[in-house]
């Protein structure tokens, strides 16, 4: 496992308590990259915020 989720739930507790607007998507049983996070569902998860971010 290269980051716990438990990693994943602090960083996204941080940004939000400073008051950034943050997601935090779990899939449960994925690991860390592998091809659960590359589901339809979710790359329009992530496309969405790129989206709504970046441009």
């Amino acid at each position: 496992m290269v980051v716990s989720p438990e990693q994943s739930r602090n960083y996204y507790e941080k940004l939000t308590e400073n008051g950034v607007d943050a997601t935090l998507l779990e899939i449960s049983g994925a690991q860390h990259g592998d091809d659960l996070f590359f589901q339809d569902t979710v790359k329009d998860r992530v496309i969405s915020f790129l989206n709504k971010y970046m441009f």
